[in-house]
């Protein structure tokens, strides 16, 4: 089943009640970890101020503060990251499983960044006005893909791409993840849709804005508890 979100542009709490049924292609469910696992205590609290130390910070069991209201530029880092051999390119179907960490694929104009098989991690904007910022420049590029991930809040968040115009990329991807929440953030075009999810389960976006994106604000395959 697919469920198309039209609306562009829409503010305050979004709630979606949604069973969906097992699409065609089968795939397994994501662990539903518990409400005390899902708020998170972290073993790691890393402050960042640039798009590598963003980058850098992205692990198992941490909260990144985002500790400036300056865009990241999550682009430039992976691309100097993966010059350096620093991160690796996503191993595709029948190259082996990826252990968890952070990757890129190689798009039409760039690189995008693979968020894979990480847990319990938690996004923050400081600035209470403000929040913090994300922006890639590849318009071919998602600003955060997560793949396989559970227990994931992005909060206080601005993301997008750096030019407005035609885009093929989205702004907030899950493929196959549980428990995520997306609160108080903007999710910004040129984006094709601003959040997208797959084969995923117990999703929470609230008191955010999704706007400007090509097509939907929110597209989701085979996902429930919505």
């Amino acid at each position: 089943m697919i469920i198309y979100m039209k609306r562009i542009s829409f503010c305050g709490v979004l709630a979606l009640m949604l069973v969906c049924a097992m699409t065609l292609c089968s795939w397994t469910s994501p662990e539903m970890p518990d409400k005390k696992q899902a708020e998170g205590e972290y073993k790691r609290e890393v402050k960042v101020a640039t798009g590598r130390e963003f980058v850098e910070a992205l692990q198992s069991d941490t909260r990144i503060h985002v500790v400036t209201i300056e865009p990241l530029n999550i682009s430039h880092a992976i691309e100097q990251m993966a010059q350096e051999g620093k991160i690796r390119h996503m191993p595709g179907e029948g190259q082996g499983e990826a252990e968890p960490g952070v990757y890129y694929t190689r798009e039409y104009d760039g690189l995008s960044i693979v968020i894979h098989r990480l847990h319990n991690l938690c996004i923050v904007g400081e600035d209470k006005k403000a929040g913090g910022n994300l922006l890639v420049i590849p318009r071919y590029a998602d600003v955060l893909k997560f793949d396989q991930c559970r227990d994931i809040v992005i909060d206080n968040m601005v993301m997008g791409h750096e030019e407005a115009g035609s885009c093929v990329g989205d702004v907030v991807v899950l493929d196959v993840c549980a428990n995520v929440a997306i609160r108080k953030s903007m999710l910004y075009g040129c984006g094709v849709d601003g959040f997208s999810a797959y084969r995923s389960a117990n999703i929470q976006v609230s008191g955010s804005d999704i706007y400007g994106c090509s097509d939907y604000a929110i597209m989701l395959l085979g996902t429930r508890h919505v």
